[in-house]
């Protein structure tokens, strides 16, 4: 009985281990797909995650299955489904949105900066972001070039709000890319590789660049490009092809001759053969109708232009004379075609060294030259006003020039700490470090008592005392300082409101204005020559 038993109890146990791997095996051959309106919601099935709607053909278990689909901002959407043994069920989820919730476009100028709010990416500007708390939300924008954007702004139900947030660019550097037809061309900016064209947009200095675009088979290109500021700028050039053919010009002495061209007959001297196709040739000439021939080979170069003259007189055989003038692909921007100046204008350009805070500082100033021809054509007025000095100070045509020259300043003596950055002291030693000349030993033979505008003398490179402390006092007002600007006799300075100043100042309207020198370097606030401690000053606020 024992024996027989134990055979029956182990086909039993094999017949169960079947049964159920049959049953299993049954009961995945079910799928689940799901759809959601919006797409982009999560899908869990069972409590598993299970991906990002859309999803399709799932594997389950057949049966029954409780599928979840949320979406930040709407409703979550459940259901309960069965699967029978071998089938596949669709679902799509429409989900309904949530009454509680805001939706706010922001826009910046310019586009394509990196938009945050309350700290979370949320895509590029222009962007629509919605499923917002009705309330405040903190906005950042983020673009290469420009300062970071910081925002409050307010989501509320049932309504979109618009935000436009202007962007500052950072000062000194912008982006250039160059393109060129036809493409493939190499580029260099400044002498340095910078691929080939189309180029990909990089940071770059602001200032004049020289942009050098070369190609087989078309004339080498060079073009100016002036980068500003935080801008971005595609410079394009339309390349000129390289002739392929040449130009002859055949004469001989007796002139009449009969010409030929590896013996085709083209023609007798004077002769003037264009586009001839550049290579190797023979050239013959008959002396007379019955006599020796003139045989000389030449090599014609792709683009040169030849002089041929042949002294048939000579009773040896005649002589040949070859003046050749090869193409020399060397890059001009004057005789190039097809440039295409973006923000480009021709500069006055100057260069300033200057020790500030134990720092030596350098900067090249590109000055646009049809803006130093307006103010050179400005009336110059030298009566005492304060009409007079705010029309030298304050003007709206130099004003975005001088607000760029302070960031460059800030930027030329490379301070790391922000107070250092903004310290007037910084411009000041700028202002004075520029060369003293008297109005009577300027070239434009103008009286005495010529006064500059600032372009005037950043651009001339030099100046008398009016004329640098009308340039302090204007960079000083564009750096929010109050200050002034002092009428001695023989003299002129300008005067500075500080805090931490000593020496000798002026009180004016409740406040002390120190005075400060701005011919010779090294001078500080409060520090005055005596020829002038005791003198008659006018004070005149800016």
């Amino acid at each position: 009985m024992q024996n027989r038993f134990i055979p029956v109890t182990g086909l039993l146990i094999t017949l169960t281990i079947l049964l159920i791997t049959t049953v299993s095996a049954t009961n995945v051959s079910c799928s689940l797909s799901v759809a959601s309106i919006p797409q982009g919601s999560e899908v869990i099935i069972d409590g598993n995650y299970s991906g990002i709607t859309p999803v399709a053909n799932v594997p389950v278990i057949c049966g029954s299955h409780t599928v979840l689909v949320n979406r930040n901002g709407y409703e979550d959407y459940t259901s309960n489904v069965s699967i029978e043994e071998g089938t596949h069920r669709d679902i799509i989820a429409n989900l309904n949105r949530l009454p509680d919730r805001g939706k706010v476009t922001i826009r910046s100028e310019p586009p394509g900066g990196d938009l945050f709010v309350d700290g979370k990416i949320r895509g590029v500007t222009p962007l629509i972001v919605d499923n917002l708390m009705p309330g405040r939300h903190e906005v950042l924008i983020r673009k290469t070039g420009y300062e970071d954007y910081r925002d409050v702004i307010s989501a509320a139900t049932d309504i979109t709000t618009e935000y436009t947030e202007y962007l500052v660019p950072l000062p000194g550097a912008g982006f250039l890319s160059v393109s060129s037809f036809p493409e493939g061309a190499d580029v260099r900016i400044d002498g340095n590789d910078a691929g080939t064209t189309p180029t990909n947009l990089q940071r770059i200095t602001s200032g004049n660049h020289t942009v050098d675009i070369t190609k087989t088979g078309y004339w080498n290109f060079t073009g100016i490009v002036n980068i500003k500021g935080g801008e971005s700028t595609l410079a394009k050039a339309d390349l000129a092809m390289i002739p392929t053919t040449c130009t002859l010009y055949i004469d001989s002495s007796p002139q009449g001759q009969g010409v030929y061209l590896n013996d085709s007959f083209k023609g007798s001297t004077p002769l003037n053969l264009e586009t001839i196709p550049s290579g190797y040739y023979v050239l013959r000439m008959f002396r007379s109708q019955n006599s020796a021939l003139v045989n000389r080979s030449f090599g014609f170069s792709p683009g040169s232009t030849h002089e041929i003259f042949v002294d048939l007189t000579d009773t040896t055989g005649g002589s040949v004379t070859d003046q050749e003038w090869q193409y020399q692909n060397e890059s001009s921007m004057m005789s190039q075609p097809g440039w295409l100046r973006i923000n480009t204008t021709p500069v006055i350009e100057k260069k300033y060294t200057w020790i500030a805070n134990n720092h030596e500082a350098t900067i090249t100033l590109d000055i646009p030259k049809d803006l130093y021809t307006y103010y050179k054509n400005q009336p110059h007025p030298t009566n005492i006003t304060p009409d007079t000095f705010s029309a030298y100070v304050i003007n709206e045509n130099d004003r975005q020039y001088l607000h760029t020259l302070i960031n460059k300043l800030k930027d030329a003596n490379d301070f790391k700490s922000y107070a250092a950055r903004n310290d007037y002291r910084n411009v000041v030693a700028f202002v004075q470090s520029i060369t003293y000349q008297g109005d009577s030993d300027q070239a434009n033979n103008q009286a005495d008592d010529y006064w500059k505008y600032p372009i005037e003398t950043l651009a001339d490179g030099n100046g008398d005392c009016e004329d640098t402390a009308i340039l302090a006092a204007a960079l000083l007002k564009e750096m929010r300082y109050d200050v002034a600007v002092v009428i001695l006799p023989e003299h002129a300075a300008v005067a500075v409101t500080c805090e931490t100043c000593n020496g000798y100042y002026y009180p004016l309207n409740g406040r002390r204005y120190y005075y400060l020198e701005t011919t010779g370097s090294g001078f500080s606030p409060g520090t005055m020559d005596a020829q002038f401690q005791s003198a008659k000053a006018t004070i005149i606020p800016i």
